[in-house]
């Protein structure tokens, strides 16, 4: 996964706010470690989540982008 360098800031900006909610900032950090090389499941470890969640969400970044990290509307 390629980030480029305004993704990459805009989601360490997402996890160094303490306004994030918890599961964006999930979302974040797994797309960031995925981009970094990390494993799916030593992100799903890192997370505390399962390999499906993180797969789910890295393809979704990877079609979507960054706005493809926010929950959809109800």
């Amino acid at each position: 996964l390629r980030l480029t360098r305004s993704e990459r800031s805009l989601l360490q900006r997402v996890l160094r706010t303490g306004r994030t909610g918890l599961w964006l900032a999930a979302r974040a950090r797994a797309v960031l470690l995925r981009a970094r090389g990390d494993s799916v499941s030593a992100i799903a470890r890192q997370v505390g989540r399962d390999r499906k969640w993180v797969r789910h969400w890295v393809e979704r970044f990877a079609r979507e982008r960054v706005a493809g990290l926010a929950e959809p509307p109800a």
